[in-house]
């Protein structure tokens, strides 16, 4: 497991080039660029999620294709790679047919049941027994963060707990918003500070404190790095990755395309080891309609 430092300084090793070369800042895009690309292609339980959707008024389209359903419209998840599935949670309802925008406008076009979707522009269209206040689950593999992304810092982020109740967290002053710093007062003794939990995403680092007075301590907290699977666990994928850009752009094509390779093997290895664990502990089937071949 590298820190996101480490992993720079593990690029610029194998790079063998000090900063007046490749700078770290080039070394940040290029790892990036290795860590968007492989979330394109990983199909791993690690990028999966499950998103929840409750379904409002605002959501139905008024000009339905059918009278036999509703049609309803869901925003497309920004961080949306590929679609795994859609369900009506609690029911067993599963939307397993996917249709192009004509077929599902068209509504003397056939059909295999009354629950099908279709994708148009930014949004999802779904058709089927879907009522106001329905819950609907889509499951997707998702973009991740980028891999030197950090977290936010925001008054609404901290909270600090005593041994006996909450005590509220104030921001005093915050600085530029550059810096991505808040600072905080609380009251009560200097104990207090080391007893502040992040939620919410956020986890403070570097906390320096100041005194203000006898019952009052002021001090800041800084963002640290996100967890990143890629960075975090397999680190291989975004050092070969970046050293593939990195060459690329010193123009030794020969050694990119060497780290190229080695970048996509291991994104395949991953696949396949996910495949070979979907496919084992029971048996394996495959359901298929025939309806509406000719």
């Amino acid at each position: 497991m590298a820190t996101y430092s480490e992993m720079i300084t593990r690029v610029r090793n194998y790079l063998d080039r000090d900063s007046t070369i490749i700078t770290d800042v080039q070394i940040v895009n290029f790892l990036n660029y290795a860590g968007d690309r492989a979330y394109r292609n990983l199909r791993v339980p690690a990028h999966e999620i499950q998103l929840d959707f409750t379904v409002s008024s605002g959501d139905i389209i008024s000009d339905a294709s059918s009278s036999h359903g509703t049609e309803i419209k869901v925003p497309v998840p920004n961080d949306l790679i590929e679609l795994i599935y859609i369900q009506k949670k609690g029911t067993g309802i599963v939307w397993n047919q996917k249709v192009d925008g004509r077929t599902f406008h068209d509504r003397f076009a056939d059909k295999k049941d009354s629950n099908y979707y279709t994708r148009v522009g930014s949004n999802f269209l779904l058709h089927g027994n879907i009522g106001i206040d329905d819950v609907l689950e889509f499951s997707y593999y998702r973009r991740e963060s980028a891999v030197d992304a950090k977290y936010a810092i925001t008054t609404g982020n901290y909270l600090v707990q005593a041994i006996k109740g909450i005590t509220t967290m104030t921001a005093i002053a915050s600085a530029s918003s550059t810096s991505g710093i808040l600072y905080f007062a609380i009251s009560n003794t200097s104990g207090n500070r080391d007893i502040v939990n992040g939620i919410s995403g956020t986890r403070p680092t570097d906390i320096s404190s100041t005194s203000t007075g006898s019952t009052t301590n002021a001090f800041h907290m800084e963002p640290s790095y996100q967890a990143n699977w890629l960075r975090d666990e397999n680190e291989r994928i975004i050092l070969y990755g970046a050293l593939a850009e990195s060459f690329l752009y010193l123009n030794e094509f020969e050694t990119s395309q060497a780290y190229e390779l080695k970048y996509n093997q291991e994104i395949e290895a991953l696949n396949s080891e996910e495949k070979k664990r979907v496919s084992t502990g029971g048996n394996t089937s495959i359901s298929f309609s025939g309806r509406g071949l000719i």
